[in-house]
């Protein structure tokens, strides 16, 4: 893989940096819910089998088009699917879902063991968010109607210790980590600062939570 594009796959999610250290995935097969353009077609460089899934079968016809891969269309939770898989990600989708529950005990069924599952969806407990909610409460800032801790598009609201309940069924979680999105322009010095500081404070409106099928 090269740089440029491994810069391109982590931009979307620190998933990324994590999934490329697993050693032990070794069939390589991933289903990605929504999928993503950049880290689908790293996975496929990488040697990887991605499939993805989109609800409406007419957008799923264009993404495999332009994807080169299989999507899969319709309501998840009645697909019969025929393959087992290494690893599901899910970027910004458990928030959306009318029963998150069914959703994961699906997913598991669909992973091997061991496999494993990512996630990156918004952190109502965030610092950021607090801050601003309460900036916005004394006028001081001016309300954001698309911020993740108010709008009606969510129908559920994460916390890490709420995000590790729902998934201690199915899963073991590594690690619920903050922030998932990379900026490949910033210093060093700005990276060391996000990574040992900031992700650790869950500063950020966004998490990620990295866990494996029991």
């Amino acid at each position: 893989m090269n740089h440029l594009k491994r810069k391109i796959l982590l931009k979307h999610s620190l998933f990324a940096s994590q999934l490329l250290n697993l050693k032990f995935l070794t069939r390589e097969i991933s289903l990605s819910l929504v999928p993503e353009t950049d880290i689908c077609s790293v996975l496929q460089d990488r040697g990887w089998i991605p499939y993805g899934h989109e609800i409406d079968c007419m957008s799923a016809g264009k993404l495999s088009e332009k994807l080169g891969m299989e999507i899969l269309c319709g309501d998840f939770l009645k697909l019969e699917i025929d393959k087992v898989f290494d690893a599901v990600i899910m970027l910004h989708v458990l928030e959306h879902l009318k029963d998150p529950v069914q959703h994961l005990n699906k997913i598991s069924g669909q992973l091997r063991k061991g496999g494993v599952f990512f996630a990156a969806l918004p952190n109502i407990e965030s610092r950021s968010g607090l801050v601003k909610l309460g900036l916005e409460k004394l006028k001081l800032k001016r309300k954001n109607i698309a911020g993740y801790y108010d709008t009606e598009h969510h129908l559920w609201y994460y916390t890490p210790s709420t995000l590790r309940k729902l998934l201690q069924k199915n899963f073991d979680v590594i690690t619920v980590y903050s922030g998932d999105r990379f900026n490949p322009g910033r210093s060093k010095l700005n990276t060391i600062i996000e990574e040992k500081i900031f992700s650790k404070l869950l500063w950020h409106s966004s998490m990620g939570v990295l866990a494996v099928k029991k």
